[in-house]
């Protein structure tokens, strides 16, 4: 029943969702649903790294380096349109206490989805990652590896480019990896600081900028406006990016010969600015007549344009 599924009708969609929302639901009928209707979609592709009757990390993937390529050989599930908005719905009303007789149950489709090599379906995987993460008790994620499964997954993920879902992709997995982090994480701890830093220095940094194309700058406006809660989220450790950071941010908000019109990225930099000069006030001095400049320009064309 997900909101971002095309194909169904809005409408069709809240009548559905109003349904829904009245039934007593307990973890009987969600095993009830789970088992007998979404477990035999999934049956024919058990994910090569998750051990499909309890839900838990393979101490080595199942069928040797090759699997994920035997995984992908048939996939039936897909024929299955809108599994995942109900996969979403079971655990969406799923409560703390019957996650553990159901994680066998919920954990395959997730990962198949997030999993996937298309980006459409990749993204599907980090919609169902995110309610998980809403609703999954943390101790759960730790004891059956699924926490660093999804760590390793979202991260991949975030690197597929080069897709017309490529911009939503980052949208949506960038906030999932930060939520994820801070859920599994101790605050001020070193894992946390080394996750975090991961994110932007391998993730938007040593991936998506610099290896997007000329012609894809979707995907830099998405990385933009993710930077927000990511720089937030690091604090002043943001500063030892501050090389890529302001050169990159600057670039996208001045006017150029490539762009000499304002255009959704001027802004979305514009934003992405602002929380790097909050977080890292005491180690911008260098970077002031940059800044300025940028700014400066910006305002310029804006207001020239105004006219």
């Amino acid at each position: 029943m997900s909101s971002k599924d095309v194909w169904i009708h809005e409408d069709t969609r809240n009548t559905a969702l109003n349904v829904l929302s009245k039934l007593e639901v307990d973890w009987q009928v969600l095993r009830i649903v789970l088992e007998k209707h979404i477990k035999p979609i999934f049956q024919a592709n058990p994910h090569p790294s998750l051990q499909t009757a309890t839900g838990r990390v393979l101490p080595r993937v199942a069928g040797g380096p090759m699997a994920a390529q035997d995984h992908y050989n048939e996939q039936p599930w897909k024929e299955h349109p809108g599994v995942d908005g109900t996969v979403s719905w079971c655990i969406s009303r799923t409560t703390s206490a019957s996650f553990e007789s159901l994680w066998h149950l919920i954990i395959p489709p997730i990962m198949t989805f997030l999993d996937d090599f298309k980006v459409a379906y990749k993204l599907k995987g980090v919609r169902l990652v995110s309610v998980l993460l809403n609703h999954v008790p943390v101790d759960l994620l730790r004891r059956t590896g699924i926490g660093k499964l999804l760590s390793t997954s979202l991260s991949t993920a975030i690197t597929f480019l080069h897709d017309p879902s490529t911009p939503d992709l980052i949208r949506e997995t960038a906030p999932t990896i930060v939520k994820l982090i801070q859920i599994s994480t101790a605050p001020d701890s070193e894992e946390r600081f080394d996750r975090l830093s991961d994110l932007i220095g391998e993730g938007i940094i040593g991936g998506i900028w610099m290896y997007s194309r000329s012609d894809e700058s979707e995907a830099i406006e998405a990385s933009m406006d993710v930077l927000p809660e990511v720089v937030h989220a690091l604090g002043i450790g943001t500063a030892r990016y501050l090389n890529g950071l302001i050169p990159q941010c600057t670039f996208l908000i001045a006017p150029n010969d490539a762009r000499p019109e304002p255009s959704p990225t001027n802004l979305s930099a514009l934003k992405a600015l602002v929380p790097i000069m909050e977080e890292c006030q005491p180690r911008l001095s260098r970077f002031k007549g940059t800044i300025f400049e940028a700014v400066g320009k910006c305002w310029i064309l804006q207001y020239s344009r105004s006219k």
